[in-house]
């Protein structure tokens, strides 16, 4: 179909230089050079996107195709098929599909480098016609790495990160009721890092997450990090139409001594 396409759009514009029959010849030869001299942005484009669509198919290596994207910058979310090379057809990952344990086994090789600047790999097959036609994978690109290799069954794709300036907040509150302290809040574009003190063996494992006041919706983080030692720890939450900064409180969930449920908040002020 593409071919026949790509005949019908040259056929059209041959023709258009018959458009009008009353054109007198030096009439013509002027349109005809005035047209040579201005582009036409639209077929243009759509020319780039035929050329290009046949580029892929004749692709003579087999290769990885990125089919989703979702970008909370510095955490990913991305979809992968694995294309035929000189055919185009959709191939199978490696790996096992069959539930065990309540657990669906994923795909077998899975890599994302550099690895010292990624937090946290999670993936797992997600195909809609066939489970292992695609395979989705997120991190946290914590180191700030400004190429990513995603590698899957041997194969490569290069994905730039654009360099990230967030803006850095100093807030330095208690969390009411506790012993933890908001330190920072780094905000990105469609991200929140919030850098947490007074991280204990006692509280760490406590459910923290932030709380939109308007919507009453629990937000959950993406990805954590904490270091023991220094009683510290990152959250790291992902937004992907944009942060509310002006209704969210960062909660936590206790249990009082009757084993009711307890929260602590702390109002995020981040303008």
């Amino acid at each position: 179909m593409k071919k026949i396409y790509l005949i019908l759009l040259l056929v059209a514009l041959a023709s258009e230089g018959c458009a009008n029959p009353n054109t007198l010849p030096d009439q013509a030869d002027e349109i005809e050079e005035s047209n040579s001299e201005v582009e036409n942005p639209q077929k243009n484009e759509v020319v780039e996107e035929v050329e290009q669509e046949v580029e892929e198919e004749i692709a003579e290596e087999t290769h990885l195709k990125l089919t989703e994207l979702v970008d909370c910058a510095p955490f990913y979310s991305m979809s992968f098929q694995k294309i035929e090379g000189g055919t185009g057809k959709t191939l199978l990952f490696e790996g096992n599909t069959e539930i065990a344990d309540q657990k669906t086994v994923g795909p077998d090789h899975v890599a994302v480098e550099p690895e010292e600047d990624i937090w946290e790999i999670g993936y797992a097959f997600d195909g809609e016609e066939n489970l292992a036609d695609t395979v989705t994978l997120n991190f946290w690109n914590r180191g700030g790495a400004k190429t990513l290799h995603v590698i899957l069954d041997g194969l490569e794709y290069e994905l730039p990160c654009p360099k990230m300036n967030p803006k850095e907040i100093s807030i330095g509150q208690k969390l009411d009721g506790t012993q933890i302290v908001l330190e920072n809040a780094k905000i990105y574009p469609n991200a929140l890092l919030l850098r947490l003190s007074g991280v204990n063996n006692e509280n760490w494992e406590k459910p923290l997450f932030l709380f939109d006041i308007d919507t009453e919706e629990k937000i959950s983080p993406v990805r954590s990090a904490y270091e023991e030692e220094m009683e510290e720890m990152d959250l790291l939450f992902a937004f992907e139409n944009g942060i509310p900064q002006e209704t969210l409180v960062l909660r936590m969930k206790d249990r009082d001594s009757k084993g009711g449920e307890l929260f602590y908040d702390l109002a995020l002020e981040l303008e």
